[in-house]
């Protein structure tokens, strides 16, 4: 058990890193003194929603490797990655609850639970991962439209500009088929996205007593349908690449995609990846 309280050590330090950064791009000058809660199930076409289930199954991923990779037990190291998952992404909700701009959302909680459930019926089921929720991004134009909301550099657009994000969900065709007709490295994905999404309810806000109305954009949800790339198939002795496969494997590999839009029906999309 000490090298269980080591490792939960470091990762305390690197998410405490985390959490710094994100008062500095996320929750800068919004601070307030009283908690709040606040409904937000309605708000960004659900982009952020699928934000919490990403990190909070990634997390719990990495900890459960990271665990494993230490010779500890494989039970003990999944449950305390799970539920350890669970425990650092959760904290996020408490600073929303002290913001200006925000509140404690029991359905981002709700998200945040789903997602290292997901990965935890996984490993009881197929004791593998046959699943693997992924991210890419590509810069939106709508950032430049609104940089308070959306981000003024490129890693606050990552986090904050959802119509540059895409979730996915990679996996491979053979687990479908009763013979192995693909390679296990090619994973067949399906993502989710929005275009034209300015505010989180509407596309009409109030700055510096000037009123902005894009609501002549379309709201849109969108579906992809692309073929990705695993990295579990890529085999290191060194810890460092290791590492590497374990942080980078969360992003989709790029690949054309057929999108399926609200507003614009089927077509191919080259952006992000």
């Amino acid at each position: 058990m000490p090298k269980v309280w080591k490792i939960l050590g470091i990762c305390v330090l690197v998410y405490g890193t985390i959490m710094i950064f994100l008062c500095i791009i996320w929750y800068k000058g919004i601070f307030k003194g009283s908690f709040t809660f606040f409904d937000d199930s309605q708000e960004w076409l659900q982009m952020d929603k699928a934000g919490h289930f990403f990190a909070s199954f990634h997390v719990s991923r990495w900890l459960i490797q990271i665990l494993t990779w230490q010779k500890v037990d494989y039970k003990s190291a999944v449950k305390i990655g799970v539920w350890g998952g669970m425990i650092f992404v959760t904290p996020i909700e408490v600073l929303d609850g002290f913001s200006q701009a925000y509140g404690f959302s029991w359905t981002d909680v709700l998200a945040n639970l789903c997602g290292c459930l997901f990965l935890l019926i996984q490993l009881s089921l197929f004791n593998k991962m046959r699943f693997l929720p992924k991210f890419s991004f590509y810069l939106s134009p709508f950032a430049a439209i609104r940089k308070e909301m959306l981000g003024n550099f490129l890693l606050s657009n990552i986090v904050k500009d959802y119509n540059g994000q895409t979730y996915w969900l990679s996996f491979s065709p053979n687990m479908f088929l009763k013979k192995r007709l693909f390679p296990e490295w090619l994973l067949i994905s399906v993502g989710y996205g929005v275009d034209n999404v300015l505010g989180g309810h509407d596309n009409i806000w109030q700055k510096d007593q000037l009123i902005f109305d894009y609501s002549h954009l379309q709201r849109t949800r969108q579906v992809y349908f692309s073929f990705d790339i695993t990295l579990q198939h890529l085999k290191f002795e060194n810890r460092v690449m290791k590492f590497v496969r374990l942080a980078f494997s969360c992003l989709k590999m790029p690949f054309p995609s057929i999108v399926f839009s609200q507003e614009k029906g089927f077509y191919i999309s080259y952006l992000g990846f």
